[in-house]
């Protein structure tokens, strides 16, 4: 289904391109087919909304198939028309970049995808990337005041999940998890999620699933703006970006800052040095430069950098009983640089290369100051474990190359991680190493244009340990053109990675180790899934999506207790084992509906933990339990167009639910019960002088979820029972962007 409008106007042999609102459509790619062209060619509208078709001979076919408007395949007698393009609201024919040969739409590729679009990102008010997926159904977002912000995903920890930029990973992992709140989203254009392992594709990690911040790339001659962000729980934002394009070259930068003030649920922030939530500053750019050899083949290089830090200060209690001794602050400071360089190529008929090449840089570095109370003056630690360094420096690259002749479709392609870590405090010997080079082929093969069939393989070597190779296989059925049924299994794997290989941490409270005797972890994930499309119309759309996962991982690794002293002031000692194994099920239900001006994304899930022992080789049995809970979420948003406003509401219920960890005591996998709790979210848009300027309004964690009652519920013979950190406060926020 595609609406378009022609009306005339005297421009010659060029076609202006104009959205719904009547502003001019820029950037967009255009395939044409004339009566004496001997093949199709892709041209784009420039700066202000026109594609030059002079020289060619019409009539002329043009076709648009960019998923964010209505698809258009039309035939123009002359030129000198105006093509009025409506906004695209079917989830179905967005346009998908992760864990494809190329770019697919989503009704055509085989996984099963969630998309958050830039639209989504500001009605939430999201800031950061933990903002913007904490609502998001089948994640799982925690929060740590020291550690920054985590996420699980179908029973499986961040270190099961891939982040990547632009389709290239981010490095630097702390427990496991990379801290989802030091990535800024003022760059950012849409937020794709795959669930599911994707490990033939993109390797380790990807055990659990992918999730892939695809960056903006700009659309006019000259752009420039800012946006601030403030909010009652003391946080101040400011950014800015400028920007460059014609039509050989594209420049943008962006930079900023986001401060955090420090939150307490009892105490003013002024009143005490060490607030529940920690004082937090994140300093972040990016630069992107690409070149446009011709509309369809470009290479862009990009830069992005942020520096997160985060003060832990002394309370001031005991100062009275005596006022001599010195309290130590810690200042933890996290520096991340990624150079990306990125070549897409059409080659012949129907030929595309892809080359992903990228070189990242993380270090984390820990002072410690002794605080005299009485005259506040400050000298370094002399404790080593209290100032440390750690850096890793990884290297990736990944070229793919993308072909299809009638019926059959083919992906090959290599990928190569390499991954030093540094630091005498944390890595035994200083300086390892860990590399991976691998090969990967996938084959699409359609049968009666309505079964896909896409069986692909990944084949590696690595430096450290023996890898498995991976197989995966993906079914595509089109009952008609709106009943679509998909099949995917896929084997996963998760490599060991360089601290739980070889992490020495020897402090006054930690005695680990790491073990390079583990293996990797290996999962079997089956998927079952239906698309239904109800209503597909001009204005009116409803897709109803069904899924079904089941998921089997073996060996994963969990920190464990190795040794014991009886004297209480020996530390005990643990290191890594491969001790778990997992079995989950998950069932969803989704419906994304549209009518005119109102969208809706409802959601429900029903995750189940299947009660599983492993058996080690001493005889110890370490054993997950059974337990299942309920998700429901819901994204609403009405836009009143005469008046340019916008009112959104996000909502999400987590049931009652284990904690995902290990008891390093011997105990279960996963720990207490953590109680049931509802987050809702609601803004309200309003854009002045035609989208120049917008201020966003809202408030965050509505019914003020802080802390949470966790306990045992007689589980597993404990009855103890605690509290969890949620998140902060009920808060209100402003966020005001202008845009030149």
């Amino acid at each position: 289904m595609f609406s378009i409008q022609l009306s005339a106007q005297n421009n010659g042999d060029k076609i202006y391109l104009e959205d719904e609102y009547k502003v001019p459509v820029r950037k967009l790619l255009v395939s044409v087919k004339c009566a004496g062209c001997p093949k199709e060619v892709y041209v784009a509208s420039d700066d202000k909304g026109y594609i030059d078709l002079s020289g060619l001979e019409y009539p002329v076919q043009m076709k648009i198939e960019d998923g964010e408007y209505k698809g258009v395949d039309t035939l123009l007698a002359k030129g000198g028309h105006t093509l009025t393009l409506t906004t695209n609201y079917n989830v179905l024919d967005q346009v998908v970049f992760t864990g494809v040969g190329r770019p697919t739409k989503v009704d055509e590729a085989v996984s099963v995808y969630q998309i958050i679009s830039s639209e989504a990102i500001r009605a939430k008010g999201a800031v950061t990337l933990n903002e913007a997926l904490r609502t998001e159904m089948g994640l799982n977002i925690g929060q740590d005041q020291m550690l920054g912000s985590n996420m699980s995903m179908r029973g499986l920890g961040g270190n099961n999940v891939k982040i990547l930029i632009d389709g290239l990973p981010v490095n630097g992992r702390e427990n496991g998890n990379i801290d989802l709140s030091q990535f800024n989203l003022n760059n950012i254009e849409r937020i794709e999620r795959v669930q599911g392992p994707m490990s033939v594709m993109y390797g380790s990690d990807a055990l659990g699933g992918v999730i892939n911040l695809i960056t903006k790339k700009e659309k006019n001659k000259f752009t420039a703006g800012a946006q601030t962000y403030i909010s009652t729980i003391n946080q101040y934002n400011f950014s800015g970006n400028v920007g460059y394009s014609n039509k050989k070259h594209n420049v943008s930068l962006h930079a900023g800052r986001n401060y955090f003030y420090g939150w307490d649920p009892v105490r003013k922030v002024s009143e005490t040095r060490s607030p529940l939530w920690r004082p937090k500053e994140l300093l972040f750019g990016n630069f992107k430069y690409t070149y446009q050899l011709s509309p369809v083949n470009s290479i862009s290089y990009a830069l992005d950098f942020s520096e997160d830090n985060l003060v832990l200060k002394s309370d001031t209690a005991g100062f009275a009983e005596d006022p001599t001794a010195r309290r130590l602050d810690t200042y933890i400071k996290t520096q991340r640089w990624i150079n990306r360089l990125i070549g897409k190529f059409y080659i012949g008929k129907n030929g595309y290369l892809e080359s992903n090449n990228s070189y990242a840089i993380y270090d984390r570095f820990r002072n410690g100051y002794l605080i005299d109370f009485t005259t506040m003056d400050k000298v370094p630690s002399p404790n080593k474990s209290d100032n440390t360094q750690i850096t890793f420096n990884t290297v990736t690259s990944r070229t793919t190359y993308n072909n299809f002749v009638k019926q059959l479709g083919y992906t090959v392609g290599y990928d190569i991680n390499m991954e030093t870590g540094d630091g005498d405090d944390k890595i035994a010997a200083g300086r390892k190493t860990l590399n991976d080079y691998a090969v990967f082929m996938t084959l699409d093969y359609t049968l009666w244009s309505k079964l896909k069939i896409q069986p692909a393989v990944r084949a590696s070597y690595n430096t450290v340990y023996k890898t498995p190779v991976i197989p995966s296989l993906g079914i595509r059925y089109e009952v008609n053109p709106r009943i679509k049924l998909r099949f995917n299994y896929a084997k996963g794997f998760r490599a060991p990675n360089l601290k739980e290989l070889y992490l020495a941490f020897n402090d006054a409270n930690h005695d680990i180790t790491g073990n390079h005797n583990l293996v990797p972890e290996e999962g079997h994930h089956f998927q079952l899934s239906s698309a239904f499309t109800t209503i597909d119309n001009n204005k009116h759309n409803s897709v109803i999506s069904f899924t079904g996962m089941y998921d089997d991982v073996r060996n994963q690794i969990m920190m464990g207790l190795t040794e014991v002293n009886p004297d209480p002031t020996v530390l005990p000692k643990y290191t890594y084992f491969n001790i778990a194994h997992l079995r989950y099920i998950t069932l969803q239900l989704k419906n994304d509906y549209s009518y005119k001006n109102f969208r809706m994304e409802l959601g429900a899930s029903w995750n189940k933990n299947i009660a599983t022992e492993s058996v080690m080789n001493d005889g110890t049995v370490y054993a997950t339990p059974d337990f299942d809970f309920f998700e429901i979420n819901s994204n609403l948003s009405y836009a009143v167009k005469k008046y340019n406003l916008t009112f959104s509401g996000f909502y999400k219920y987590t049931g009652r639910q284990r904690i995902l960890g290990a008891d390093i005591m011997g105990g279960a996998i996963f720990g207490d019960y953590m109680k049931g709790f509802n987050m809702i979210d609601a803004s309200i848009q309003k854009e002045f002088f035609k989208n120049r300027l917008a201020v966003i309004a809202g408030s965050r964690n509505l019914l003020n979820v802080q802390r949470l009652a966790t306990g045992s519920g007689g589980a597993g013979g404990h009855g103890s029972s605690s509290s969890a950190n949620i998140t902060t406060g009920r808060s209100f926020f402003v966020n005001l962007r202008v845009q030149l």
